[in-house]
């Protein structure tokens, strides 16, 4: 009897092991929507207070200089706290009337507008704010910090190595910053992922950088499989403010993918879909939908999402995602190939250009896909999705043995692709 009692213990204890113990607590996601209200005012009231005092200080006087800098600035912390793309226009046209005041003269207006045109994913026109600025004289920190931001996303990667390599400023939170975005592209994640702990450390006198860092950190960590370390990251952002919804989103993803709670994912990203004017969470709904099998849902989100992201106000923000949608849910090939085609013209890199290769086969045109992949392509470094892309690519060419390499590679990156794109890689893979 005691010999069975034992057994049984030690096939309990096997099972127990043996099974996956879920990473998202209820009781801490149930806590952040519960605080969230009260941490949204918090940082609303902060930010409308000091667009106030700064506005203030531009109404019935001469144009200034610093105050409608300043003004400016607390319309982009606005937005990234309600997703109102309308206030980076309204911020751009501030910075265009006092620029015209001080007969665009005046450097530091261009570098904020250059800044202001790459968080709207306007990289070419963000690219001429800065020679503007260049032109008119730049400090060197300022210069080489935006030369690397300009050069990196525009595809110019020696370029913005060799601007990294000048700013040699291991005690500064803007490098460590940008050395682990350059890292990242590289390969080397644990490189990439010191640089960002570096930037934390460097941050302690900012909670907002330390917020930032923080949050990039977990991206990187849920980029290497490290779903521990990437849940630990996104709950201390969260613990920080709990209107943090990149980092919720990034503990929905979690949910989604390691956790295979498509309930609770739902309900997060539910959540995220009321409290900001950006479409993310309804992209991240469809991702819920193909978990569930539920291709219905995943038709109503994409193209809830699609209503949404095509506003002429978004641009270029959400290209990548909308490719995605209209090649694969939306069938709407022609577009795709249309966004993928205007890519190239806004940033010509190894990434968009596997874009324009990925639209032009699903549109037929293999010749000139083929032409484009041997040109700009071909032994680039690429992240999961475009890894995946190409291996679309290859199957069409009839070259599955490089198919099969890409669809290797990018699986190293599942967490960073959606279920759909998962179940084929295994279908192509078997």
């Amino acid at each position: 009897m005691k010999q069975t009692l034992l057994y049984s213990v030690f096939v309990f204890c096997c099972i127990s092991c043996g099974k996956k113990q879920p990473v998202v607590e209820l009781n801490f996601v149930d806590s952040v929507f519960n605080n969230y209200a009260t941490a949204f005012k918090k940082s609303t009231k902060i930010v409308d207070e000091e667009s106030i005092f700064w506005q203030n200080r531009t109404q019935g006087k001469q144009p200034d200089l610093v105050n409608s800098i300043k003004y400016a600035g607390t319309l982009i912390s606005a937005f990234h706290l309600t997703g109102d793309v309308d206030l980076i226009k309204k911020s751009d046209s501030i910075l265009f009337s006092v620029s015209k005041e001080f007969n665009n003269k005046e450097a530091s207006i261009y570098l904020s507008l250059s800044a202001h045109y790459t968080l709207e994913h306007r990289f070419s026109d963000a690219d001429s704010m800065f020679k503007i600025a260049d032109t008119l004289g730049l400090k060197n920190y300022d210069k080489l910090a935006t030369a690397f931001d300009i050069h990196f996303e525009m595809g110019r990667y020696y370029l913005a190595e060799q601007a990294l390599k000048k700013m040699n400023l291991p005690n500064d939170y803007g490098y460590q910053f940008r050395k682990s975005k350059l890292m990242h592209y590289k390969g080397n994640l644990d490189s990439s992922i010191a640089a960002m702990q570096a930037a934390i450390r460097l941050a302690e006198n900012s909670e907002t950088l330390k917020q930032v860092a923080q949050s990039n950190l977990a991206d990187l960590y849920l980029h290497n499989n490290d779903i521990q370390n990437a849940y630990a990251n996104y709950k201390k952002c969260l613990q920080s403010n709990a209107a943090d919804l990149h980092s919720l989103m990034g503990i929905g993803w979690i949910a989604l993918t390691f956790d295979n709670n498509d309930s609770l994912s739902q309900k997060i990203f539910e959540f995220a879909a009321t409290k900001t004017q950006l479409p993310d969470a309804l992209f991240k709904l469809v991702n819920v939908a193909q978990h569930k099998k539920d291709s219905l849902a995943e038709l109503k989100y994409a193209q809830q999402f699609e209503q949404i992201a095509t506003q002429k106000k978004y641009g270029n923000m959400y290209n990548k995602y909308l490719l995605q949608l209209y090649t694969q849910i939306l069938n709407k090939p022609e577009i795709a190939l249309n966004i993928a085609s205007q890519e190239i013209s806004n940033r010509a890199t190894p990434q968009t250009y596997s874009w324009l290769v990925y639209a032009l086969t699903c549109n037929n045109q293999l010749e000139k896909a083929a032409k484009i992949y041997n040109e700009f392509v071909a032994e680039k470094p690429l992240e999961g999705l475009e890894l995946y892309w190409m291996g679309k690519f290859m199957l069409a060419q009839k070259k599955v043995y490089n198919a099969e390499q890409y669809f290797k590679e990018a699986a190293k990156n599942k967490y960073d692709l959606s279920p759909r794109i998962m179940n084929d890689i295994e279908v192509e893979l078997k």
